[in-house]
């Protein structure tokens, strides 16, 4: 993962999200409602039974910060140990990001689920696809 190095190179906080996210308030805004070092969108009605389903890796916000820091290399190593390894992870990128929350547990960090931050999924998803197919269809790439 690059997030860490952008953060540094730009020193600014930073927002991570699927393509697929529509953000109902600019992600800047975004960035104000978290108060902790971090923000995560946490399901906590799920659990932590399964490493994949507690913290959902579609929105993640990084305040300039060593907390920050420190989590998103958690998060690089261990994506980095299983890519290395030539191992299988169905679903790495929510596995990586709980692994790295119990490695900080102490870190204050925010659930942007309780802040109700305000996004959705696009709901024409199919449609999308299917442009973009075309689009690397068109370029040679698909």
């Amino acid at each position: 993962m690059v997030a860490g190095k952008i953060m540094e190179i730009y020193d600014k906080d930073i927002v991570v999200s699927d393509i697929d996210l529509e953000f109902k308030i600019s992600p800047r805004d975004v960035v104000d409602l978290v108060s902790g070092d971090f923000g995560l969108y946490v399901n906590e009605g799920k659990g932590r039974c399964f490493p994949w389903t507690y913290v959902l890796a579609g929105l993640g916000v990084y305040k300039r910060n060593y907390s920050s820091m420190s989590f998103l290399e958690d998060v690089s190593s261990f994506v980095d140990g299983v890519f290395n390894d030539e191992e299988s992870c169905w679903m790495l990128d929510q596995v990586a990001l709980e692994y790295a929350l119990r490695r900080n547990e102490n870190i204050p960090f925010s659930n942007l689920r309780e802040l109700g931050c305000p996004l959705s999924q696009f709901s024409n998803r199919p449609q999308r696809r299917k442009l973009a197919k075309s689009f690397l269809i068109e370029c040679g790439e698909g």
